[in-house]
């Protein structure tokens, strides 16, 4: 018997499941940051609410510094202005836990890129969180040379 399965129930079966997942904290460095990453986030499923839930809890257990973004953020055509629908229902009203209030450092994917891809970089203008400078940027932050305790943004 085969059994076929498309990329994005065998994600989301992934993400039901990690989100019952205990999270044990690293163990600190003396030098360094913690961060968390995300990419390929979905469109407003209760999947990605259970990401999002269970990468709170992570976070919050790592006291990450910041988040990477690394594409492909709003699925399936990018957004397409600053006041698109989607900043809120596949963003800002689904990472909500305090640990993820945090820098976010975003990237563009192709999907991304079938919408307006300077909207995104415009939205760093309106949110406290998202941050995109640019297509192409390079993050140099003194705070991310050493952090030992979490609490420099």
């Amino acid at each position: 018997m085969t059994i076929r399965i498309d990329r994005r129930t065998l994600l989301g079966g992934f993400a039901v499941g990690a989100a019952g997942l205990a999270v044990t904290p690293a163990a600190a460095a003396p030098k360094g940051c913690s961060f968390a990453v995300l990419g390929d986030w979905g469109r407003d499923t209760p999947e990605q609410h259970h990401v999002a839930a269970a990468m709170g809890r992570a976070a919050a257990a790592a006291r990450s510094d910041f988040v990477l973004a690394i594409g492909d953020n709003f699925y399936s055509d990018g957004v397409e202005s600053v006041d698109d629908p989607l900043w809120q229902s596949v963003f800002e009203g689904v990472y909500t836990h305090p640990a993820l209030q945090v820098p976010w450092y975003a990237l563009l994917g192709n999907h991304d890129y079938r919408g307006n891809p300077q909207a995104q970089i415009d939205y760093a203008a309106t949110s406290k969180r998202w941050r995109m400078p640019a297509r192409y940027y390079r993050v140099a932050d003194p705070a991310l040379e050493h952090n030992p305790n979490g609490v420099n943004r």
